[in-house]
């Protein structure tokens, strides 16, 4: 672990755990590892966490930086509001519509920080049955003036009035076999969490702490997962009681029981006393590169990893998108298989009239970039954390 990163994850700490910063520390980085330190919380979308614990502190300069990250705090507070607000009415619709339904991530995840506004997000989760979507669909458009985007792989987009994004999912499936299979039984592993017919639902603990994990094994394997994923795992393993044998269990299905364990031994060498292995290391050093959202290079190259390495096959599976994903994009071919080459002919247009060729001409270039030492440390990485098959 470098300086910035130990002194980064030190500050993350004090705020979860209510302590007073190390300002000795903070105070002897030189401007220059200053700015890298803000660029870093930026980079991972914590820069709301440590704002607080800088702008709490009276031993610190509030220079033009620091009161930059304050405001964000400042602004976190308000966002927090807006969302609540916005919650309320989309569920006061779904239960006029007596759709049942279950909060997914951010509402459930924000009770385990210090203070719930900690917790940034920049969309609203919500899951229902399928069946119910176009009801709940044109309910929040008539009733909230919701303007719906374009359908995706487990959820529609619905934008508010106000700019707050709501993912109404239909499902909460990552496109990857081994997880789906297990995410398939969400309704099954929840209940209501009231009496009287109560529409809202909740995961249990153990299928939540699991949806977590499998999210975070998705984004893991496809460019980088950020350091906030990995702080929400380590406060609710620290603070939801779960049965440990049925989570195991459910990550055993899913192929991830290797990864969970690790997950959670990097989490206690960034938020507790343990120290790193030469798995949690590399899993840093990776996590560290990709940001919140994960970057391109990240992605590829494990995408070409688990296409044994194939540089050509990368190439054509984004040129000829799979069946699976293609039907997925346009349901009709769930029907009638025989229309996907029309369909990947559509599909191209879309991409030349969208603007978006020039990007995927980058992306084929940057996949020609990928060096064999950054395959081979991808290879490594999913060999340790069992996620190649």
């Amino acid at each position: 672990m470098d300086k910035i990163t130990k002194i980064l994850m030190n500050l993350i700490k004090c705020s979860i755990h209510k302590e007073n910063i190390d300002v000795q520390q903070y105070c002897a980085l030189s401007q220059k590892e200053k700015e890298q330190l803000f660029q870093l919380c930026s980079k991972h979308s914590i820069s709301v966490i440590v704002g607080d614990v800088l702008g709490k502190s009276k031993m610190i300069e509030k220079t033009l930086d620091v009161k930059k990250l304050i405001n964000e705090s400042f602004m976190s507070v308000y966002r927090y509001e807006q969302s609540q607000t916005e919650i309320k009415k989309i569920t006061h619709v779904l239960t006029e519509l007596k759709i049942p339904y279950i909060l997914l991530k951010g509402p459930r995840v924000r009770k385990y920080y210090p203070e719930p506004w900690l917790r940034t997000s920049c969309d609203i989760d919500i899951l229902i049955h399928e069946e119910d979507l176009d009801l709940a669909i044109n309910g929040l458009v008539e009733k909230c003036s919701y303007k719906k985007q374009e359908r995706n792989y487990h959820d529609v987009p619905l934008v508010s009035p106000n700019n707050i994004l709501l993912e109404l999912h239909f499902n909460i499936k990552e496109n990857m076999d081994n997880l789906d299979k297990v995410l398939i039984k969400v309704w099954d592993y929840s209940s209501p969490v009231g009496k009287d017919n109560c529409l809202e639902y909740e995961q249990s603990n153990e299928f939540f702490l699991f949806h977590l994990l499998a999210h975070t094994a998705y984004h893991f394997q496809h460019g980088g997962c950020g350091i906030r994923s990995i702080l929400d795992l380590y406060l609710i393993h620290h603070q939801m009681p779960y049965n440990n044998e049925k989570l195991r269990m459910l990550c055993r299905e899913a192929k991830i029981e290797t990864f969970y364990e690790y997950v959670i031994q990097l989490s206690e060498v960034w938020f507790g006393e343990c120290s790193h292995t030469p798995v949690t290391s590399a899993m840093e050093e990776y996590i560290l590169h990709g940001g919140t959202y994960g970057t391109k290079d990240n992605s590829i190259a494990m995408d070409q990893t688990r296409q044994n390495g194939g540089h050509a096959r990368y190439i054509r599976g984004r040129i000829f998108m799979p069946y699976g994903t293609l039907k997925i994009k346009y349901p009709i071919l769930e029907r009638h298989k025989y229309l996907t080459p029309v369909y990947q002919v559509v599909r191209w247009g879309k991409m030349l009239s969208s603007g978006k060729f020039k990007k995927y001409i980058a992306e084929l270039h940057l996949s020609k970039r990928i060096n064999q030492e950054q395959l081979d440390s991808a290879e490594k990485l999913l060999e340790a954390l069992k996620l190649k098959f």
